[in-house]
């Protein structure tokens, strides 16, 4: 279950009163993630030396806000909605459903690029084949021909359809290889601390995920290297 804690958050009214300027201008968002609108002004308590009220204009509008009405969490500017713990809330959750979707983008172009990786490599592989019968004597020179040409022609289509995919592919290696770097490191140092001691169920666990994940790498890694290498081909055969 979520918990708020403290530490993660601070309202307008906890800034202390030579760091308030910093906020005049600032966009304010609503729970949503939505812009509402910006800070023009910040009034402070001459009694209390914080903040006491924010105006926030919203198109041709200007409302006004109680300082702990306007919360600071994870460096954005949010109203609080009924209440601090329950605006969070519902922050984080908007915020995990996005992740989710962005992750589920990215699941969807790296299945389809190694699919197109698949079938790049297939097609190479049988180009190959086709010109060694055809040297054999084993294909008429007419067959021949028309084959070959229907091959290079759906390696084409292929090629072009990855264009779409590969930048998607190459960031979501960088990340899978810069938490692989990470998952290895940490393995090192807990085989450090306990060498010779024997291998607990969780360390077991933990080395057997770094495992898959090194596959998971490798594999991308060859299928951004396949498609990567046939849009060098294409572009350099353009040029010609």
């Amino acid at each position: 279950m979520f918990s708020v804690r403290k530490k993660c958050y601070i309202t307008i009214k906890d800034v202390p009163l030579k760091k308030l300027k910093q906020y005049i201008g600032r966009k304010v968002l609503s729970s949503d993630g939505s812009i509402f609108g910006k800070i023009v002004k910040i009034r402070a308590s001459a009694k209390t030396k914080k903040a006491k009220y924010v105006e926030v204009s919203s198109g041709d509008k200007v409302f006004t806000f109680d300082a702990d009405k306007i919360l600071i969490y994870e460096g954005r500017i949010y109203i609080v909605e009924n209440s601090i713990k329950d605006t969070i809330r519902k922050i984080e959750l908007i915020k995990s459903r996005k992740d989710q979707v962005k992750q589920e983008k990215y699941e969807e172009h790296i299945s389809r690029a190694m699919l197109l990786a698949r079938r790049i490599k297939s097609l190479r592989e049988g180009l190959v084949i086709l010109d060694r019968r055809f040297l054999r004597g084993e294909v008429d020179e007419e067959i021949f021909k028309a084959v070959r040409e229907d091959m290079l022609q759906q390696l084409l289509r292929l090629v072009l359809d990855s264009r779409e995919v590969v930048p998607y592919l190459e960031k979501y290696l960088k990340l899978r290889e810069e938490m692989l770097d990470k998952m290895i490191r940490r393995l090192e140092n807990i085989n450090v601390k306990f060498s010779g001691a024997k291998l607990g169920e969780d360390r077991v666990r933990f080395e057997d995920y770094v495992k898959l994940m090194k596959e998971e790498v490798r594999a991308i890694r060859e299928t951004f290297e396949i498609l990567r290498f046939e849009m060098v081909m294409l572009e350099s055969s353009m040029r010609k």
